[in-house]
């Protein structure tokens, strides 16, 4: 009985589970998400309606599909900002091409059950990421904002002050309508002048329901140019949607599944381009409002989907009427909001390393690619974890701490014999620095090499190891070696390392190979004199 309720508890709430909640959530979430909608479609260069098919069709099947249950899905700003790239080189149908190949992606990334891996993405890079594209989109409204720069600020003075009057109140939705409201009784008596030059509206919306159109590809040969910028919208819908996903687990106490998260952002992005939508993601502020007004199920995503659908075919006449530097205001305010204010403040007591990371991947997000942004710092994020994995040490380890006798200590003194202890993870990373100081011993004609601390070795550090040994030989040094983990003992086998000592020249413990090594000089020496011959067997 106890497993049987364990195992309902762990599938979550049933899509109509929560009905009334859901439908609640997903009506006051679709005012939240409607001048949003918008003003993304007109920032990616698709349109104002894009943005509403974005929202509509992402938000339904990502959350029908998905495996986030109370995530909802829509136009962002990273899909944002690459989407009016694509426009602005190759034009809207090749846009449409790259998010249905984005789509699909996301889609093969779940079925290889790669949405686990999205989590190894640091901190820092993430949030130089979201900071760069902040700056995006609050430059991309620079054109529309000096348009009427009255309008604009007057819309952005409204967002920031009815959440302080009360935050239940939607503010994107109050501003857009009182901005609008300003913009057509108000700023005329200013037209002419800095404040207003110009009000251009979105203009005609279509009204009705939206069709289905194959993206039309006139130019075969521009498709592989197509390719590269759907990979970055996979890869940014996907990080967006899945921190979006740990954001909701935190609130609702619930867990995710990554993997189907993929597919059903997939899906959404996939469906929407082939009606004429932008892409989406799992957007935060949205998802938040929706579980903050009770949405527990999937139903809340596609209730808010809907109700976006019935603006669409009701409302469509009243939203071209919108002024463009109004939705630029609120595009402004959003792109202040996405800064990420606590890991700003971080910096200051954060290692420099995330710092130089952070900094790094803002500049390039701004300045060159984002792709290549997130690209460089994962790179300079795995350089400095493997710098700080590599801090391996190789020490002279005193004969008075292994247990010997006093005539074990002071002959092994006199026949010039030195144990070298190797403590730490023995790979690519590290395998230079342990050659080098291996190899640049002198003065002793025996070294023992203890590795008992050794918890990780590759390839590449155990050839480094067994070259290390070969060139000792080649001095006239006799190495043995003390403490082979049974971890490390198959790699070093197979890269030849102990064939390479000899396994007679092999110990559990270095007091071990000491004794040998002491006992093997007293013989060499009393058949040979000093000439001591390694190839020799013992």
């Amino acid at each position: 009985m106890s497993s049987a309720i364990a195992q309902k508890q762990n599938k979550g709430p049933g899509l109509f589970s929560n009905v009334k909640n859901d439908v609640i959530a997903g009506i006051t979430v679709s005012v939240v998400a409607l001048p949003l909608a918008l003003a993304f479609g007109v920032a990616s260069g698709l349109g104002a309606v894009a943005g509403l098919y974005g929202a509509i069709f992402c938000g339904f099947f990502a959350s029908l599909f998905g495996g986030t249950k109370a995530q909802v899905t829509g136009p962002t700003g990273p899909m944002t900002v690459v989407t009016a790239t694509v426009v602005g080189t190759y034009g809207r149908e090749y846009a449409l091409l790259a998010i249905l190949l984005a789509g699909l992606l996301q889609i093969i990334f779940g079925l290889l059950k790669l949405g686990s891996l999205v989590r190894l993405i640091p901190y820092p890079v993430v949030s130089g990421f979201m900071d760069g594209i902040a700056v995006i989109i609050i430059m991309q409204q620079k054109d529309y904002f000096l348009q009427a720069p009255l309008v604009a600020i007057v819309t952005m003075i409204l967002m920031w002050v009815i959440p302080r009057i009360n935050k239940k109140l939607p503010a994107s939705l109050l501003a857009l309508i009182f901005g609008t409201l300003f913009a057509i009784y108000i700023a005329p008596m200013f037209e002419g002048g800095f404040l207003v030059r110009n009000i251009e509206t979105i203009g005609a919306i279509p009204q009705g329901l939206p069709k289905f159109a194959f993206p039309k590809i006139t130019d075969f040969s521009v498709i592989q140019n197509v390719i590269s910028p759907a990979f970055t919208l996979a890869i940014l819908g996907s990080i967006d949607s899945l921190l979006t996903s740990v954001v909701v687990d935190g609130i609702t106490n619930s867990k995710h599944n990554s993997n189907k998260e993929l597919m059903g952002q997939g899906i959404g992005n996939a469906v929407s381009s082939l009606f004429g939508g932008m892409g989406g993601a799992g957007a935060t502020v949205r998802s938040v409002v929706n579980v903050r007004e009770g949405g527990q199920t999937p139903l809340s995503g596609m209730v808010h989907s809907v109700m976006l659908l019935m603006v669409l075919l009701v409302l469509a006449p009243i939203a071209s009427i919108i002024p463009m530097s109004v939705l630029a205001g609120i595009l402004i305010v959003t792109g202040l909001g996405m800064f990420d204010i606590p890991g700003i403040k971080d910096m200051k007591i954060q290692p420099i390393t995330d710092t130089i990371i952070m900094l790094l991947t803002f500049v390039l997000t701004v300045a060159v690619d984002l792709i290549v942004a997130v690209g460089v710092g994962m790179l300079f994020a795995c350089l400095f974890f493997i710098r700080d994995m590599g801090k391996l040490r190789v020490s002279e380890k005193s004969l008075d701490t292994l247990p010997i006798s006093d005539v074990i200590r002071v002959n092994a003194e006199e026949c010039g014999l030195k144990v070298c202890s190797v403590d730490g993870p023995l790979f690519f990373g590290t395998a230079e620095f342990v050659s080098n100081l291996l190899q640049n011993q002198s003065g002793e004609k025996y070294l023992v090499i203890d590795i008992h601390h050794v918890e990780v070795m590759d390839a590449t550090g155990a050839k480094a190891l067994r070259d290390s040994i070969i060139k000792l030989q080649e001095q006239g040094i006799m190495v043995t070696l003390a403490g082979t983990p049974k971890r490390i003992e198959k790699i070093m086998n197979r890269m030849k390392v102990i064939e390479t000592v000899k396994p007679s020249r092999c110990f559990k413990f270095a007091s071990e190979a000491v004794v040998y090594s002491v006992d093997y000089h007293e013989l060499i020496s009393g058949i040979q004199g000093d000439i001591i011959r390694f190839d020799d067997e013992d």
